[in-house]
């Protein structure tokens, strides 16, 4: 579009100048630094911009900022295992990318503990004002959430979650399951030992051991044995006697409401369950609109559908975001960290695209193995092959420039050699041409962490107040707090001060109202349309 403005401009006799947009308003100076460096290099400029053509200015000229770069993560060291041994005890050892994430969380929440100051915001770094950027939502993103929590640092979750995948989401399901065919005993024993049942793996053995009948049965004749047992008798008998009336919604709303089921999930899963279940609660409501309300067209429609909870990044408050670069251009944080920085676009695959040239229609190109290529299928798939490398090298720009005021960069060592064109790789030549300080990593393995920084020389940011608190307001004592989660009852409303008149006819007070027509009376016009009417709702009501 620039070169179009400019023939257009040119045309109408007029001059055109190319102005740079070269200044930047978010970053610090060593962030912007390290992003000349790194797309200096012509593999990095492929699809960014020709080697060495980034210059940005940093409009932040005086403020604190730090750039990091880590060593890798490396694979765990498996003691060898002696043949023809009984194994005793649980030898599980932590892959790379594990270790990476706990080490991870360990340090956000050390950096986050209020010890460490944001010398440009003038005030202790805060969970909110870190961004975990990686690049697919994989293992790495969730086993960081975890550490996370277990870390006890606020953190949001993923910014995409499969509802179906969902631990509550999934035993409300199997809950749904049961209801439809109680003799399913796999879902039953699912649904005993969640939250919603309440029984614990030794209780359910003791009642599904040496049985002669299905489980439910069993349950039934057997609920008077134990108070757990016909707890969840209770829950599941109580829900049962409902599936053939009630809407899937209205059933999902007795089972966590009266029935007590979300408190138990939250009391179980976290208050981080809340979000799935309510989701849930919201697709019921959604699938009521355009289908008839059965609850195994439902289950049918949610598990075909892949629904997924997108929240929204700039919601999340005072917590430690982690979401994908992709989804995270436009925002920003003062302290970024890219942990996923080992790989490269997969290969496409067998299947490639290529245009039709009499019609310019896109066809597909298969070929399955090596052997079977053509030099045809050799230009698509390089073709493919370099806009994948040059979109990959495009994220890689958004997630340096992310930054505000700190950017860290990190990775684990993969089982292959390191891609050359991996984004590791590509930061560490740029540190190189920074010639950065090489310090000793305080981490759990051993090696050099680079960095290169710049000390605060004005003022520090004045501020809003409460600027980057928890946005939501803690939940009402009435609506239940952990760690039982469950809720108050609301309190009474008060009785209106006088009796409430039903609403008269227009002119009533000028004489007696004459009586109205029966809507089922078949004596005049008006009669025979209010029966019409009904007809039709009693249709619309029962027909479904």
């Amino acid at each position: 579009w620039r070169g179009v403005l400019s023939r257009r401009v040119a045309a109408a006799g007029e001059r055109w100048r190319d102005v740079g947009l070269n200044v930047s308003f978010r970053s610090t100076a060593p962030v912007l630094q390290l992003v000349d460096a790194v797309f200096a290099d012509p593999v990095a400029a492929q699809g960014v911009c020709e080697p060495g053509e980034l210059r940005h200015v940093a409009d932040r000229a005086g403020h604190a900022g730090t750039v990091e770069f880590w060593p890798l993560a490396p694979p765990p060291e498996e003691a060898p295992s002696e043949p023809w041994t009984v194994p005793d005890r649980n030898l599980g050892s932590k892959s790379a990318r594990q270790r990476l994430a706990e080490a991870l969380a360990d340090w956000i929440a050390r950096e986050s503990a209020g010890g460490t100051m944001l010398a440009s915001r003038g005030r202790p770094l805060r969970p909110g004002d870190v961004l975990v950027l990686v690049r697919r939502r994989d293992d790495l993103a969730r086993a960081l959430v975890r550490a996370l929590k277990a870390n006890k640092v606020p953190v949001a979750g993923l910014d995409r979650l499969m509802l179906t995948d969902q631990p509550a989401v999934a035993d409300l399901l199997a809950l749904c399951d049961v209801l439809l065919l109680p003799e399913d005993d796999l879902q039953l024993a699912c649904v005993l030992t969640s939250p919603l049942g309440g029984l614990a793996d030794d209780s359910l053995m003791m009642l599904a051991m040496g049985r002669k009948a299905p489980l439910w049965p069993t349950l039934r004749a057997r609920a008077h044995e134990r108070p757990e047992w016909q707890a969840a008798h209770d829950f599941v008998a109580a829900l049962l006697a409902r599936v053939d009336y009630a809407s899937p919604h209205a059933l999902l709303v007795e089972a966590l409401g009266r029935l007590g089921g979300r408190a138990r999930l939250l009391a179980r899963l976290g208050p981080e369950a809340a979000e799935p279940i309510d989701e849930l609660l919201g697709a019921a409501l959604v699938h009521a609109r355009s289908h008839p309300p059965a609850l195994q067209g439902f289950l049918h429609w949610l598990r075909q559908s892949a629904a997924e909870i997108k929240r929204e990044a700039e919601g999340a408050g005072g917590l430690v975001r982690v979401m994908t670069v992709h989804g995270a251009k436009g925002l920003q944080a003062p302290l970024v960290i890219l942990p996923d920085t080992t790989a490269v676009p997969p290969d496409e695959g067998p299947l490639m695209w290529a245009p039709d040239p009499l019609d310019e229609r896109w066809v597909p190109v298969w070929s399955p193995r090596k052997e079977l290529r053509c030099s045809a299928s050799d230009a698509l798939r390089q073709a493919a092959a370099a806009k994948a490398r040059e979109e990959h090298n495009r994220l890689l720009y958004v997630a340096l420039t992310r930054a505000e005021d700190r950017l860290v960069v990190c990775g684990w060592q993969p089982r292959r050699t390191l891609p050359e064109a991996c984004w590791y790789e590509l930061v560490g030549r740029g540190f190189a041409r920074l010639a950065a300080a090489a310090l000793p990593a305080t981490l759990p393995w051993k090696g050099e962490t680079l960095r290169h920084a710049c000390p605060q020389t004005r003022p520090p940011q004045a501020e809003e107040a409460g600027a980057g608190e928890a946005a939501s307001a803690p939940l009402p004592a009435w609506a239940g707090l952990a760690p039982g989660w469950t809720p108050a009852a609301p309190p009474r409303e008060k009785l209106p001060p006088s009796p409430l008149a039903p609403s008269r006819p227009e002119g009533a007070d000028m004489g007696p109202v004459p009586q109205a027509a029966s809507p089922l009376a078949e004596r005049d016009m008006a009669g025979a349309r209010f029966r019409r009417g009904q007809l039709a709702h009693a249709l619309l009501q029962h027909l479904p």
